[in-house]
């Protein structure tokens, strides 16, 4: 990924994390800054691993916010709390 790439995803992250709140159902722990890193990171994760949807800077849109919707799920099972 180009430096300009990274510069769009950081721009989109944000964009990208509330969109998989509103998919997933869930809510970051840390309201923006939560909601951007998962954007961030489920981004970079999904645009370096296939590439799907337009590409915005280097950056696949689709791929970067199904990316994030894995993240959120894999993270939201391994943070699960049971109750006993």
């Amino acid at each position: 990924m180009t430096l300009v790439g990274f510069g769009v995803l950081a721009i989109l992250g944000i964009v990208i994390g509330l969109i998989v709140e509103l998919v997933v159902g869930a809510k970051a722990s840390v309201r923006w800054v939560g909601t951007f890193i998962i954007g961030l990171i489920g981004g970079w994760i999904g645009t370096g691993v296939y590439w799907i949807g337009p590409p915005v800077g280097g950056v696949y849109v689709i791929s970067a916010i199904t990316g994030a919707i894995v993240l959120t799920i894999v993270l939201k099972l391994v943070t699960k709390r049971t109750t006993a």
